[in-house]
């Protein structure tokens, strides 16, 4: 079955922009969350994961780890239940 985001995270409305990504419980430092962006030629193609994740210059709690055809979304520190994702985006300006 064909699920869009791992069981323990949900979106909702965000104090930072728009939708975001939220914990419904406590995420480990190091968690690898699943594929966030897919790379096709000169094309970055999100996924859910990384649709809905928004940018926190200063105090994000995730990064994103890259491979060859995609990168994954891994949490660098202990996100709480009911926090936010962030991430410092690297690869585009957050509008």
């Amino acid at each position: 079955m064909y699920k869009p985001l791992p069981c323990y995270l949900t979106v909702k409305p965000s104090l930072v922009h728009g939708l975001g990504i939220f914990c419904t419980s406590s995420i480990p430092e190091g968690t690898d969350m699943g594929i966030s962006h897919h790379f096709v030629g000169d094309c970055i193609i999100r996924t859910p994961l990384g649709g809905f994740i928004n940018h926190s210059e200063k105090d994000f709690n995730c990064c994103l780890k890259r491979f060859s055809v995609c990168s994954n979304l891994v949490s660098v520190r202990e996100i709480l239940k009911d926090e936010e994702l962030t991430v410092c985006y690297q690869w585009y300006t957050p509008s």
